[in-house]
């Protein structure tokens, strides 16, 4: 299988891409807490989010899926790991529900600890199915786009400096996997 990485600017061949995360603290609020919830429940040997290199197996899934404009092809560097983002929008759009039940009842938290502890256990079991799916590597049964996870990869080669022919189905803020995700 061929694998791509979307980045913010042409990188050359050879360049070795490895995780860069410094934790979800810069995002907004809902966005880490959805992070570190689907962490909490990522199974011992699954590649964590937040330390690995995302991948797609085509050109038009690396911006669908949020990657940035230059499309590179990689060479993965240990096996990849799939997650069907479908399972991570449901996720996404259940827990923003359950999210906003909470501040329309008054509840506040500090961290995604806190949060947990607000859900009914309905919401709890609805996001821990929906966590199982997207770790599970099995296809969602809705729209369905195919991520990889990898601790690092190689660029082979530029496949498009300015993604000008990679934008796939879904225009920017068009995602079905969360507005996040672009």
């Amino acid at each position: 299988m061929d694998f791509y990485h979307g980045a913010h600017e042409p990188l050359p061949p050879g360049a070795r891409l490895t995780a860069h995360w410094d934790g979800w603290e810069h995002l907004d609020r809902e966005v880490a807490d959805a992070e570190e919830l689907l962490d909490r429940w990522r199974p011992a040997g699954a590649i964590a989010r937040d330390d690995c290199v995302f991948l797609s197996s085509s050109p038009e899934g690396t911006q669908a899926a949020g990657g940035g404009p230059a499309i590179h092809a990689v060479r993965p560097e240990g096996e990849p790991q799939a997650s069907d983002l479908g399972w991570y929008g449901a996720f996404d759009h259940r827990l923003t529900e359950a999210v906003d039940r909470i501040v329309d009842e008054g509840g506040e938290w500090d961290d995604a600890g806190g949060l947990l502890s607000l859900l009914s256990a309905g919401e709890k079991a609805a996001l821990r199915r929906l966590a199982d799916g997207y770790w599970s590597g099995r296809r969602f049964d809705g729209p369905s786009l195919m991520e990889y996870r990898a601790p690092s990869a190689t660029v082979v080669s530029v496949v498009d400096e300015a993604g000008a022919g990679a934008l796939g189905a879904f225009p920017p803020g068009a995602s079905p996997w969360g507005a996040h995700m672009l």
